[in-house]
């Protein structure tokens, strides 16, 4: 992981009694430190709450970006320590990260953590693919069955985990045993189902994680180890949960292939089936319990208490839907009534018919009687079971002619709605904003009136060719006609106003990527996003200014937090810059192709993207609706993991 963050404490900051040596990680909520105790000598983990969609560091200390973030980052750091005063009390458990203490100070809390040597289980499962080496069946278990029992504990505390993926199990180096970290991200009891600020990881997050007011519980942090499991044995990432409930409410195959199918003479079938059910999308389907998944692994037959009422019930409405036999065809059931109804009269008839000719002959007429009154009552049986199957008959018929019209009418719903969505695709490609050239030339590239931070510097010059940007951010509309497609994601625009003609909000990198793919391979074009330095020099529009219209900001020019606005506002509401774009500056976060550095010593001097390292955090400009002016300004550089997101993050094409 790209380990470098411009929020991040320096190295030797003592914070209580530890002393800061590197950042080991980051994320959206926080940074997470390699500290040492300064009188004990030991080596520890101590995560800082820092959201940095919500607060920034001045001067050392942590405080909101504005009025409006107070609450919600109070709420969140409230929540943090309530969350680390449980987790330090935890029942110790060699697989599950040892919190030992935590701290208020600069404006913020910290959770201290035992600092474990060891390799990420991500990292391990990369170096196996590249070496063409699988994990046997064993191996799995190995690493599987103590950390579920490091796990157990934790639900047992009423406690989820609720971020659980390859990146968040270390390997210890010591006793290859896994353990289980970065509970920083857990929040509060289940038992509340709150999911404000709720972190989750793409493809390893359970539908309910995604969903308002969500069922969570520890089924959920079980879907997430199914998908460990799933990536370990398809050698890919697992699609996203979104995408697997928005193929299957489409009546289309689920793009999560069965382990079952995956790992066929590869691993017992026990196992594929156990895999297979943690990745239910109905959270009552799936193991309800951690104890429930370790029998199931340890080869127990386990029937969840949850899902048994939903078998029973799909079982009794699958029993009533079967079809009835054809119209042309007697029911078995029916014939047997008939035979057994006139059996049953005869020989009643003909053995009291028959006692009474064995006792005298003055009977023998009566006996007689009574046996044409039998046989005329099987008889008048067989007519009414006759007319029963008549009537039985032409409700089949009736059914079946129902059942026919249903599927024409069914039909022609599915050809309109394909037709919809054929109609959607076309208008959302057709609805892209214009791609404007931007001409060749050269520029001074970073913060050029000292006014920014360090990460704006030094100051550099980039030549460039002429390329094309696009008049306006990507919108809502343009994103959904992917969606309809059934390739990218729904998402979510948490407040900033979700409507067809304003800029689509809350996509991360990896989300984009998605998107232009496919864009690309509708159109036949070459669509991206446009370079850092492409983005900054065409957002200058040949001005050395903080703004593309002079040195203060003007609301009247720009959709940015100051300003008071609540959300986005529609694409090309505001005037242009000289070069005819939009909205460089606010309304949305705009991501570029490059990797997060810094500064800018050896930076590219022909305007290409700066990459780095898969999976290394990616660059936003502009500033978004809910930024400060300062962070609107033509240099401000900021970044995010390329697989997160927030309210403000969008983007816009070039080629």
């Amino acid at each position: 992981m790209d380990t470098e963050h411009r929020l991040a404490l320096p190295k030797g900051t003592v914070v209580n009694q530890y002393r800061i040596d590197s950042v080991l990680g980051y994320g959206g909520f926080g940074i997470v430190y390699k500290a040492e105790h300064i009188r004990l000598g030991n080596w520890l983990a101590i995560k800082e709450y820092l959201p940095q969609e919500l607060a920034t560091r001045e001067a050392g200390t942590v405080h909101p970006l504005g009025t409006r973030e107070q609450v919600d980052f109070q709420t969140g750091l409230d929540r943090f320590l309530a969350e680390a005063k449980q987790l330090v009390q935890f029942e110790k458990s060699p697989n599950i990260v040892n919190c030992q203490d935590f701290i208020e100070a600069n404006g913020t809390a910290y959770l201290v953590m035992g600092f474990e040597d060891g390799l990420p289980l991500s990292d391990i499962i990369r170096g196996r693919e590249r070496n063409n080496q699988t994990f046997t069946e064993d191996e799995l278990l190995r690493i599987l069955i103590p950390l579920l029992q490091g796990l157990a504990l934790v639900h047992k505390q009423n406690v989820l985990h609720r971020d659980i993926k390859p990146a968040n199990i270390f390997i210890r180096r010591s006793d290859e045993q896994p353990v289980l970290i970065d509970f920083g991200a857990a929040k509060q009891n289940f038992t509340e189902h709150s999911k404000s600020m709720a972190p989750y990881s793409p493809g390893y997050a359970a539908i309910e994680q995604v969903e308002t007011n969500g069922n969570l519980g520890p089924w959920t942090d079980i879907y997430a180890i199914g998908g460990i499991m799933w990536r370990i044995i398809a050698k890919q990432n697992p699609p996203q949960v979104e995408n697997r409930m928005s193929a299957v409410t489409r009546k289309r195959s689920d793009p999560m292939t069965s382990a079952v199918e995956l790992g066929k003479g590869k691993y017992s079938e026990a196992l594929l089936k156990t895999i297979d059910k943690c990745l239910y999308l109905n959270e009552e389907d799936r193991f309800q319990t951690v104890d429930e998944l370790i029998a199931s692994l340890n080869g127990e037959v386990v029937q969840s208490s949850a899902s048994t009422a939903s078998k029973i019930n799909k079982k009794v409405k699958s029993a009533a839907s079967k079809p009835s036999p054809s119209s042309t065809e007697k029911s078995p059931t029916i014939k047997y009534a008939i035979f057994a109804v006139i059996a049953i009269l005869l020989i009643a008839g003909g053995g009291y018919g028959y006692m009474a000719y064995q006792e005298n002959a003055e009977l023998r007429q009566v006996a007689e009687l009574e046996r044409q009154q039998a046989e005329q009552n099987a008889t008048d049986a067989a007519d009414e079971l006759e007319r029963i199957q008549a009537e039985q008959d032409a409700a089949d018929a009736a059914a079946a002619d129902l059942a026919e019209q249903d599927r024409i009418a069914l039909e022609r719903a599915n050809e309109a709605e394909r037709q919809r969505q054929a109609d959607s695709l076309a208008q959302g490609i057709a609805a892209l904003g214009r791609m404007l050239l931007i001409p060749a030339g050269s520029f001074e590239m970073g913060d050029l009136t000292d006014a920014g931070e360090d990460d704006e510097a030094p100051v550099h010059r980039v030549n460039l060719g002429s390329f094309e940007v696009m008049e306006h951010e990507i919108t809502f509309a343009q994103w959904y006609a992917c969606v309809e497609a059934g390739v990218c994601a729904e998402v979510n625009d948490q407040g900033s106003g979700r409507k067809e003609l304003r800029p689509v909000t809350n996509a991360s990198w990896d989300q984009v990527q998605t998107y232009i793919s496919w864009l690309n391979q509708e159109t036949g074009d070459n669509y991206r996003l446009p370079t850092e330095a492409e983005w900054e020099y065409a957002a200058r529009a040949a001005i050395g200014v903080q703004y593309h219209w002079g040195s203060t900001h003007q609301c009247a020019l720009a959709d940015l937090d100051n300003c008071g606005a609540a959300g986005s506002s529609e694409v090309m509401s505001y005037a242009p810059n000289d070069w005819g774009l939009f909205d460089m500056h606010g309304n949305a976060s705009e991501w570029v192709q490059d990797c997060a550095r810094n500064n800018y010593n050896g930076a590219p001097d022909d305007g290409s993207a700066w990459d780095g390292s898969t999976g290394c955090s990616r660059i936003l400009r502009g500033g978004g609706w809910n930024s400060s002016a300062y962070q609107g300004r033509l240099s401000f550089r900021n970044w995010m993991p390329s697989n997160q997101s927030n309210p403000s993050s969008g983007f816009r094409l070039a080629r």
